[in-house]
């Protein structure tokens, strides 16, 4: 995907500067460019006119440094969309570059550019150099800047590479890099998208680290219907969850997320679940809920949800849903 992108975006960018100097820059085959600006660093004009073109990982670093005072290379862009024919030329013209010219091509996926840039580049490198890799699942990229570089990543790594399902790049971090890239919202992340096994590395990777997740984990896995993952936490974890797990699930129709929750856990209010499963016309749900209530099972652990299913109790919630469905 990244790799496409990277492609679409230089297809774009050669329209571009050929529009502003009114001339192809022929950097296609292996012809030089004919019409590259003279200077090495991008103009006001030029970074603006990025900035639909590039997607946003490669603009914003670009205009952040551009808003440091910090010159902008066009060997950064070269290597931020990965062509090495691009980096190749504008090294042998004698261009220099800054950090982002090795940071943005290791999200771009061009580990030739990346090889090459390490080897003869002149502007280093930062910690956004693994973090996009890690970002975007580059794992050859992540060990050769592991192995080969000592600017390490952040906390960022293993959050997005957690969040986007890169299970190897997951794995790689928690084996090399922990501590200094576990961040608190990691498994948070993984659970909300569904990432069961990246859930279970964090988890054992993390045991002997400070609290690496929260109740968001348990509940937004609830929300997605994620059924293995909140058993997984459930039996793993003590984070726990809120009334939202429940709340949610049920709005969304996630039937055994319900059951598992109501069984086994004892946060969240049967009857403010069951009057969110009708309202959203989740019967399935809504008769399973009404029947707790029916046999006076609550999960209530505050007394004001409490008095709520007393009252519902009292009023007879499977009439109302035989109501409700007719």
């Amino acid at each position: 995907m990244a790799a496409t992108t990277a492609a679409t975006s230089m297809d774009h960018l050669q329209d571009l500067i050929s529009h502003i100097h009114h001339a192809s820059i022929g950097f296609l085959g292996n012809d030089p460019p004919s019409a590259v600006p003279s200077s090495p660093v991008l103009a006001k004009a030029h970074l603006q006119a990025l900035k639909p073109i590039l997607p946003p990982h490669l603009f914003h670093p670009m205009h952040s440094m551009w808003r440091r005072g910090r010159p902008v290379y066009w060997l950064d862009v070269a290597g931020a969309v990965g062509r090495l024919d691009w980096v190749d030329w504008l090294h042998r013209r004698g261009d220099t570059c800054s950090t982002l010219a090795l940071d943005l091509a290791s999200g771009s996926g061009s580990i030739a550019c990346v090889h090459f840039l390490h080897k003869v580049g002149n502007g280093g490198a930062t910690t956004l150099a693994m973090n996009l890799a890690a970002r975007f699942g580059h794992l050859a990229i992540l060990r050769f800047l592991h192995t080969r570089r000592s600017e390490g990543c952040t906390s960022d790594a293993l959050y997005f590479a957690a969040k986007y399902g890169h299970e190897e790049v997951v794995q790689f971090l928690a084996t090399y890099c922990l501590p200094q890239c576990m961040p608190s919202r990691a498994l948070d992340a993984a659970a909300r998208h569904g990432h069961y096994g990246i859930v279970q590395i964090i988890h054992a990777a993390s045991s002997h680290l400070p609290s690496i997740a929260t109740t968001d984990a348990m509940d937004m896995a609830a929300a997605a219907g994620h059924l293995y993952i909140v058993c997984f936490l459930h039996e793993h974890r003590h984070e726990g969850c809120t009334e939202a797990a429940l709340m949610t699930a049920a709005a969304r129709g996630h039937l055994t997320v319900v059951h598992f929750l109501c069984e086994n856990r004892d946060e969240g209010c049967i009857a403010a679940a069951l009057e969110v499963a009708l309202e959203h016309q989740r019967w399935d749900i809504s008769a399973y809920l009404s029947s707790l209530l029916d046999r006076r099972v609550t999960l209530c652990s505050r007394i004001g949800c409490h008095l709520l299913c007393e009252k519902q109790w009292s009023r007879g919630f499977a009439v109302d849903l035989k109501s409700s469905c007719i």
